[in-house]
């Protein structure tokens, strides 16, 4: 009589099947992937765009520098109240501009399972309520207008920017107003100009709301720094000129405030 038991070569013959199938899924599973090959994610943006471009922007009463210039965008480009947008030009009508498209809110029926005898249903147990929120697109452009009787350049040269009279510092409001939320300055750098209260202009890289980067400080008395800047201070390498024509090379290897006072006698 013929045994039904499989013989020893046979099971040698599966188990090496076996194995050939499992040894590459083993194999890719136990990968380890080169950190070489890492990619941070990219952080999503929105695009501000004027025509003509080189407008001062501010959002939410906040100077974030000159167009065309990109923004970080809200989580999932959403937010629970809309963009408040100023553009300014010389020789260009102000323009405000509201941003972003209004959801209202919802009441969501909630179920959940019931069983019984004979039957398994879904029953209403309650609502909730989603709260009215905006969206927004990846891009805005945004035209403007001579002012009335001006005459202006078929391109306006993207340098004509000054901080918008009147822009706020984040979450500051007028008297009987609701203080606008902080909004957050671009982390990646980017080119803009910023005008201080005691005659002062700075023209170059910030980063994150900073004088981060190369730039030229002018300052009030006539003195002047161009160079590299860290974190609003100066930094690196660069050369300040005295207003009475003296030169006073880099580098500067110490954080040095931006009222640097220089021996230009």
């Amino acid at each position: 009589m013929q045994s039904t038991l499989a013989r020893p070569s046979q099971f040698r013959r599966m188990a090496q099947r076996v194995l050939s199938l499992a040894l590459p899924v083993l194999l890719s599973a136990c990968a380890v992937t080169d950190p070489a090959d890492y990619q941070p994610p990219v952080q999503p943006t929105i695009t501000i765009n004027t025509i003509p471009n080189g407008a001062d922007i501010s959002i939410q009463g906040n100077y974030v520098g000159v167009s065309p210039l990109a923004v970080p965008a809200p989580a999932q480009y959403r937010s629970d109240e809309p963009w408040r947008i100023e553009v300014r030009l010389a020789g260009y009508e102000a323009k405000n501009v509201t941003m972003g498209n209004y959801h209202p809110p919802q009441d969501q029926v909630l179920t959940r399972m019931v069983e019984s005898a004979s039957m398994i249903y879904t029953a209403p147990v309650g609502t909730k309520t989603i709260p009215a929120y905006y969206t927004f697109p990846d891009r805005i452009d945004i035209k403007l207008y001579p002012l009335p009787g001006t005459k202006v350049p078929a391109a306006v040269a993207p340098a004509a920017m000054a901080v918008p009279a009147g822009a706020q510092p984040a979450g500051t409001a007028q008297p009987g107003q609701v203080a606008p939320p902080a909004f957050t300055p671009p982390a990646s750098t980017y080119q803009a100009k910023r005008s201080y209260s005691n005659g002062d202009t700075y023209v170059g890289e910030f980063r994150a709301g900073q004088l981060n980067g190369k730039g030229v400080y002018q300052f009030a008395n006539g003195n002047r720094y161009e160079g590299e800047f860290r974190d609003n201070h100066i930094q690196g390498n660069g050369t300040f000129t005295c207003a009475n024509g003296k030169t006073i090379p880099g580098p500067f290897n110490k954080l040095q405030p931006l009222g640097l006072v220089m021996k230009c006698d």
